[in-house]
C-alpha cells in the first residue's frame, strides 16, 4: 500500500459567551510507529448550544474514552477498533443524553492514509470537495440522512480521501457565513493551512458571540491545483465517495486494549496507486538497507583491526613467543602496501575522492544552513510583501485623493489601517517602522474625516432667566427662534434682532417634542407626545390645538409641512402619512409609502421634493413619491450612532445631521457624499438644530443655550 501524506487543518474561534455555544475540536497522532502504520490519526469536533458545564465536561470525557478505547483496542476479525470503540460508548450514552439541557452536533472519526471512518450525532456539517474533469465540485454527505435518534453514534461512514480531494467537517453555524461555492473556490485557490486560516479570520471577524470550529482533511497532492467549480453538483456521480456502514450494535462487549503492540491492523481492500513518491521510498529504503550494511562491515572490520592492534601491541610489549620482530615486519609491510596502493592509484581517482569529500562536507553544511535560513527569510520576505502592500494602498489613497475620489480614498486607508494592525512587532525596528506606516495613514483620515473643531458665540441662554428650563428642540420663523422641550411648560423666543428672550406658557398644550416651519413662514406647527397637533401663529403669538385624524394605535416621530401638506412618520403602523389641511386642522390623511420598507426606528424626516428619513442606527432612506431609492452615506468617519435630526429643502443644497453621541453635526451632499462634520469643545448634548445655509450660519441648542459658528 502506498503511504500517503495525511494533512490535517483546523480553524477555531470562541464565542464570547460558553452557555450560548461550546465548541471542542480535538487532533490526536500516533504517538509510535505502530500506531503511525495502523491506527493514523484521530479527531473530534463537538458543539454545544445552550449547553451547561456538566454537559461539557461528560462531553469531553466521553471524547477522552472514544480516543483512548480506540487506540488501546484490537482489530477483529469482524470489527474494526473504531466499531467496537463506538459500541461501547453508545451502551453508556444514556449517561450524556439524560444530561443534555441543549443543541448537541458532533462528529468523531479516525484516518489513516487515505482511508476515513467517522460517525457523527445531529446535524454537524460533513462535506467532500472533489476534483472532477479539471473542476471541484461538493457533495454534502448528510444532506438525505436523517438525525440519529435514541443513541449516539448511530451509524458508521467509511471512505477513501485521494490526492487533489478535501473532507470538510465543521460545526452547523459555519455554513451561515462559508458558503459552499465559497468553500470550492477558498480551498481550490490555496493549501490547507492558508483555507483553514482564511475561513477562521472570516469566523473571527463576526464577534456574535458563537463558537466555531471545523477540520480540513487532505492527502498532500503531488499535481497542481484544478479550476473552482463552475457548474452544480451531480449527486449521483458522488455517490461512491462515501459509502454508510450498518449500525454498531449496542450489546457488543467493550473493548479490549491490546496486552502487547501488535501489528494486527485490518486493511481496507483498496486499489494500489503506483506514483513518483512511492518509487522514492522505495529506493530510498533500498539505499539505507545498503548504507546499514556498508555501516556493519565497516563496523566488523574496524573491530577486526583494533583486535589485531591491540594483539600486536600485545605481542610488541611482551615479545610472547618471540615474535615482536615478526610483528614490526608486518606493520611495516602493512605501511607501505597502503602506500604503493594509493600511490599507484590514477590520478582522477585520487582528485574525484578529495572532490567527493569536500561535497559531502559542503553538503550537509548547506542542508543545516538552509533550514536554519529558511524560516527567517520566509518571515523577511513576508513581512517586506506586507509593508509594501501598505504603501502601495497608501499611494493609491493619496492619488484617489488628489482626483477626488474621497470614498475610494476612504476605503483603501481602512484597509491599510486594518493591515498595519496585523504586523509583526519582533524587534525595535519592526516597532519604529509601524509607527511610521500608521502616522501616515492616520494623518490622510484626518484630512478624509473634515471635522472641524469650531469656536461657537452663545446667543441666548433660557437657563439664566427660568433655572428650571428644559429646552430640548428649536423651530425658527422669520427672525424668531423658539426653543422648546416635552418636559417644559414654557416656549422661549428669540427675536435675532433685538436679542430678547420672551416666555410663553402653554400648559394647555403641553408635551411639545418635534416642530416644522413651511417655506412660507406663515406658521410653526408642533407635535405632542400624544400625537397631536398644535400650531403658533407669528400674528397673535399664540399658540392653538388643531385636529388631526391619525391611524388606530399610531405613534408619530416626526412632521414635515411640504406644499401645505403634512407628512407624519408613524413607527408603530410602520407608515408616513400625507394629511390634507383643513379649517381645524388636518385630515386623516392617507398611506404615502409604496414600498415595503422597515421605518420602525424612524427618528425625523426632511422633504425637498424627495423625502429623506433618518434612522436611529444612521441609516438615511430617500423615497420618491412613495418609492425607495437607492441612497449610501460615503465618507464618513465615524458613521452615525444614535442621530436625532436630519434638515433640508428644496432650496438648500445639503443635507444637514444632528448626532449627539459624538456631538457632530454632519453635512452631505444630496447623493450622500460626506461633505464636512462640525464639533465644538463645548458642546455637552446638542439636541437641537437650525440651518441657515444662506448666510453660512447653523444654530444648536445644547444645555438651555443656543450656540452659533459660522460654516465653510
Amino acid at each position: 500500500m502506498s503511504k500517503r501524506m495525511v494533512d490535517l487543518r483546523e480553524f477555531f474561534v470562541e464565542g464570547g459567551d460558553n452557555k450560548k455555544s461550546h465548541v471542542l475540536l480535538q487532533i490526536t497522532e500516533p504517538a509510535n510507529s505502530y500506531e503511525q502504520e495502523n491506527k493514523g490519526y484521530f479527531f473530534a469536533l463537538a458543539e454545544i448550544n445552550g449547553g451547561d458545564d456538566e454537559q461539557v465536561q461528560l462531553l469531553q470525557q466521553m471524547i477522552d474514552d472514544i480516543e483512548t478505547g480506540y487506540y488501546e483496542t484490537k482489530d477483529t476479525d469482524e470489527k474494526d477498533a473504531f466499531e467496537l470503540t463506538l459500541e461501547y460508548i453508545n451502551r453508556r450514552g444514556h449517561l450524556f443524553l439524560n444530561k443534555r439541557s441543549g443543541d448537541f452536533n458532533c462528529v468523531i472519526g479516525t484516518i489513516n492514509r487515505d482511508k476515513i471512518s467517522f460517525s457523527y450525532h445531529g446535524k454537524p456539517l460533513i462535506k467532500v470537495i472533489f476534483a472532477k474533469r479539471d473542476k471541484y465540485e461538493l457533495y454534502n454527505v448528510l444532506e438525505n440522512e436523517d438525525e440519529s435518534s435514541g443513541q449516539l453514534f448511530s451509524a458508521i461512514m467509511q471512505g477513501e480521501i485521494k490526492e487533489n480531494d478535501f473532507f470538510q467537517i465543521a460545526t452547523p453555524h459555519v455554513s451561515d457565513h462559508i458558503s459552499d461555492r465559497q468553500l470550492i473556490n477558498t480551498l481550490s485557490a490555496r493549501s490547507s493551512r492558508q483555507s483553514s486560516e482564511y475561513i477562521q479570520k472570516i469566523l473571527s471577524s463576526l464577534r456574535d458571540g458563537l463558537s466555531y470550529g471545523g477540520i480540513i482533511i487532505s492527502i498532500q497532492p503531488k499535481n497542481k491545483r484544478v479550476k473552482p467549480l463552475s457548474k452544480e453538483l451531480d449527486e449521483e456521480e458522488t455517490k461512491e465517495i462515501i459509502e454508510e456502514k450498518p449500525n454498531p450494535a449496542v450489546h457488543a462487549d467493550p473493548p479490549k486494549k491490546a496486552e502487547s503492540v501488535e501489528t494486527n491492523y485490518r486493511p481496507r481492500e483498496e486499489k494500489e496507486y503506483d506514483s513518483v513518491f512511492n518509487m522514492i521510498l522505495v529506493n530510498l529504503g533500498r539505499s539505507l538497507v545498503l548504507l546499514l550494511t556498508t555501516l556493519f562491515k565497516l563496523l566488523k572490520n574496524f573491530f577486526v583491526l583494533i583486535g589485531k592492534a591491540i594483539l600486536g601491541l600485545f605481542i610488541l610489549a611482551t615479545n610472547k613467543g618471540g615474535q615482536r620482530a615478526m610483528v614490526i615486519q608486518s606493520f611495516n609491510d602493512f605501511i607501505a602496501s597502503k602506500k604503493q596502493y594509493i600511490k599507484n592509484l590514477p590520478i582522477i581517482s585520487k582528485i574525484l575522492f578529495l572532490l567527493t569529500l569536500l561535497l559531502a562536507v559542503i553538503f550537509a553544511g548547506s542542508i543545516i544552513y538552509l533550514n536554519i535560513t529558511k524560516s527567517i527569510r520566509q518571515q523577511q520576505q513576508d513581512y517586506i510583501n506586507q509593508t509594501q502592500a501598505i504603501e502601495d494602498k497608501k499611494t493609491a489613497a493619496e492619488a484617489s485623493m488628489i482626483y477626488g475620489d474621497d470614498k475610494k480614498a476612504f476605503d483603501l486607508l481602512k484597509e491599510a489601517q486594518s493591515m498595519i494592525d496585523s504586523l509583526p512587532m519582533k524587534n525595535q525596528a519592526q516597532e519604529e517602522r509601524k509607527k511610521e506606516l500608521m502616522s501616515g495613514i492616520t494623518e490622510n483620515l484626518k484630512i478624509l474625516q473634515k471635522l472641524n473643531t469650531v469656536t461657537t458665540e452663545i446667543i441666548a441662554d433660557f437657563s439664566a432667566d427660568q433655572a428650571s428650563a428644559q429646552t430640548e428642540k428649536l423651530a425658527r420663523i422669520n427672525d424668531m427662534i423658539i426653543a422648546y422641550g416635552p418636559n417644559d411648560l414654557f416656549v422661549y423666543k428669540y427675536d435675532m434682532n433685538t436679542n430678547v428672550i420672551e416666555k410663553k406658557d402653554h400648559q394647555t398644550i403641553p408635551n411639545l417634542f418635534k416642530s416644522n416651519t413651511p417655506k412660507e413662514q406663515d406658521k410653526v406647527v408642533f407635535l405632542t407626545k400624544e400625537n397631536g397637533i398644535a400650531v403658533y401663529s407669528p400674528e397673535s403669538g399664540v399658540i392653538s390645538s388643531k385636529e388631526i385624524f391619525n391611524a388606530e394605535n399610531s405613534v408619530l416621530s416626526d412632521i414635515f409641512v411640504y406644499s401645505q401638506k403634512l407628512y407624519a412618520v408613524d413607527t408603530a403602523n410602520n407608515e408616513i402619512y400625507r394629511h390634507n389641511p383643513t379649517q381645524l386642522g388636518y385630515d386623516k390623511g392617507s398611506a404615502w409609502l409604496k414600498t415595503d420598507t422597515d421605518i420602525h426606528d424612524a427618528v425625523s424626516l426632511a422633504i425637498d421634493g424627495d423625502l429623506f428619513l433618518l434612522k436611529s442606527d444612521g441609516q438615511i432612506l430617500k423615497f420618491v413619491s412613495g418609492y425607495q431609492q437607492e441612497f449610501t452615506i460615503a465618507g464618513l468617519d465615524p458613521k452615525l450612532e444614535n442621530p436625532t435630526e436630519i434638515w433640508t429643502y428644496n432650496n438648500l443644497k445639503y443635507l444637514y445631521i444632528l448626532e449627539p453621541t459624538h456631538k457632530r453635526v454632519v453635512v452631505l451632499d444630496k447623493n450622500g457624499q460626506m461633505l464636512q462634520q462640525y464639533t465644538s469643545d463645548s458642546w455637552q448634548n446638542p439636541t437641537g438644530m437650525i440651518v441657515d445655509e444662506e448666510n453660512k450660519v447653523i444654530y444648536i441648542l445644547d444645555n438651555n443655550k443656543i450656540h452659533r459658528f459660522g460654516t465653510q
